[in-house]
């Protein structure tokens, strides 16, 4: 019987996430879920997302309440078959309650994290890489980004992979000094790193201006990059709205930044104050904001008269939220590719909207190639 009953636990979003808000339950008890159904909302310390459910059935019980936060792996709620007792649900709920291991591996996944500074060139590097498998993924986020732009998706994929993501000059916790500043300058310096690492090919996920880097870095060493994902991007087929990049410079108080971060999402409740606090705490690091704006100088002269295509010669797939603002398209430009996905209900930042969407995606586009390796060899 009781592998007729699903838990709902509270997730692992992030590498730093330890516990987390409670938001609305967008699925009543009684109601019947499939997988992907969204069950829950959730706000973390980084950012307020959607609990999708993986299984079939009915939710029989929430177990926790709007406003209420809790650790990681906290039983939230269970689902269940109709024919179910109620007194099979109950003894379900107190003996999971007791299960302390299975609460532990949930909130401290068997995977060594490791947190590093990697110096280049006299630039310091802020990065981090989880998993031991031989492939590995390398994600880089966007223009204002950091390690946490990616939310959960680097523990989800270094289940799979060794996954590492950097922090760009300029950004979060590294070297504040730019050289050059363009998207390829970045990318020979991000070339250098992963030699730092001892890092051979890769798999390249970028995010906005963190794709056009990867694209760079596939056009100067295309047989070291086995794959791109590219999301949100707009060198390939899509421009940048310079009244954003703007506005987020000139943004200095809680006000302005919340406005700023409210144009990258959806719903504007994704924004925790949490989120506000970490952007203006980066933003004050001393020699940020000069970095910041040599960038943004930088891809305002990269910037093309109109939205054009122009892919590297690696296998590459394109994820757009069909609400971002940031990015213009035109999907008569992607006629001609064949790994297009365009999100319903996401803008900007489609990996914390719809983290279980592109993490399915990214997944199966790596496995795809993959296979198609193998085959090859």
């Amino acid at each position: 019987m009781a592998n007729a009953i699903t838990p709902i636990l509270l997730p692992k979003w992030g590498m730093d996430m330890a516990e987390g808000k409670i938001g609305d339950w967008l699925v009543s008890e009684g109601e019947q879920v499939t997988p992907g159904s969204e069950i829950l909302e959730i706000e973390s310390e980084k950012v307020t997302n959607v609990l999708e459910t993986t299984a079939t059935g009915v939710l029989r019980r929430q177990l926790v309440n709007h406003g209420e936060t809790h650790p990681v792996g906290t039983l939230l709620g269970v689902i269940a078959d109709a024919n179910v007792s109620d007194d099979n649900l109950s003894e379900f709920i107190s003996g999971y309650e007791i299960k302390e291991e299975a609460l532990l591996d949930v909130a401290s996944p068997a995977l060594e994290l490791i947190d590093d500074i990697a110096e280049i060139d006299g630039r310091k590097l802020h990065y981090t890489s989880a998993g031991t498998d031989g492939n590995t993924v390398v994600l880089i986020h966007g223009f204002g980004g950091n390690l946490s732009s990616w939310g959960g998706l680097q523990m989800a994929l270094a289940s799979s992979y060794r996954v590492v993501s950097v922090e760009l000059p300029g950004h979060g916790t590294s070297s504040k000094q730019i050289d050059g500043g363009t998207s390829l300058d970045f990318a020979r310096l991000l070339l250098a790193f992963l030699d730092e690492l001892k890092i051979g090919e890769v798999s390249l996920v970028g995010h906005s201006f963190g794709g056009s880097i990867a694209a760079q870095m596939a056009k100067i060493e295309s047989s070291r990059i086995k794959s791109l994902t590219l999301i949100s991007n707009y060198g390939l087929g899509t421009k940048v709205d310079i009244n954003y990049v703007d506005e987020f410079l000139a943004a200095s108080r809680r006000k302005g930044v919340k406005l700023a971060l409210k144009k990258l999402f959806v719903d504007g409740t994704t924004i925790s104050s949490d989120m506000i606090e970490s952007v203006l705490r980066l933003k004050r690091i001393e020699g940020a904001d000069q970095a910041l704006r040599i960038i943004a100088d930088k891809i305002r002269d990269e910037q093309p008269k109109k939205a054009s295509v122009d892919l590297p010669s690696v296998p590459t797939q394109i994820i757009i939220g069909k609400a971002d603002e940031i990015i213009e398209f035109d999907d008569s430009l992607f006629d001609n590719i064949d790994n297009v996905a365009l999100i319903e209900d996401a803008a900007h930042m489609p990996q914390l909207e719809k983290a279980a969407q592109i993490e399915t995606l990214i997944k199966e586009f790596l496995e795809q190639h993959q296979e198609y390796e193998t085959l090859q060899a």
